[in-house]
């Protein structure tokens, strides 16, 4: 988005989206947040309204949860799709993500939301890490966050 001329916080657009049903097809967009409040509660008031706006449009209570949720690094688009998707905390979800992680996942971890982080987000905050702590290692230290991020 544009900058502010006031000089307050920056506006920022979010989209909520679905894959299209065939192969090779953009997604599709269902609902936008334009905001320049980035808190848990603001961000977990817009999906729980898209939550309702879903079950009145379909008629239905049951709601489907995402299988793969993609954000950025804020703390706040990782956190508030945990609380409405799996009404999970933080600490829960990273639990979650070790038993998968280490081969001891329960069927009910594996049904669950991921929240996944953009790679590329994920590669700006290291590169930020490594120029802070590791300046003599710089090619080394990213080396290694690219094999950690391509770990399967």
């Amino acid at each position: 988005m544009s900058e502010r001329k006031d000089g307050g916080k920056p506006y920022y657009a979010y989209e909520l989206v679905v894959r299209y049903p065939k192969k090779g097809r953009m997604p599709m967009p269902c609902a936008t947040l334009v905001t320049n409040n980035h808190s848990v509660p603001h961000i977990t008031f817009f999906l729980q309204s898209f939550r309702y706006a879903e079950s009145k449009v379909y008629h239905h209570n049951t709601k489907v949860n995402p299988r793969l949720i993609m954000a950025d690094r804020r703390m706040a688009l990782i956190i508030s799709p945990l609380n409405v998707y799996c009404t999970e905390t933080l600490q829960r979800f990273l639990d979650r993500c070790y038993r998968i992680v280490t081969g001891v996942a329960k069927a009910e971890d594996i049904e669950m939301t991921i929240n996944h982080t953009c790679a590329s987000h994920s590669m700006k905050n290291a590169k930020i890490a490594v120029n802070k702590h590791y300046k003599s290692k710089k090619k080394f230290g990213m080396y290694v966050m690219v094999l950690l991020l391509r770990t399967q």
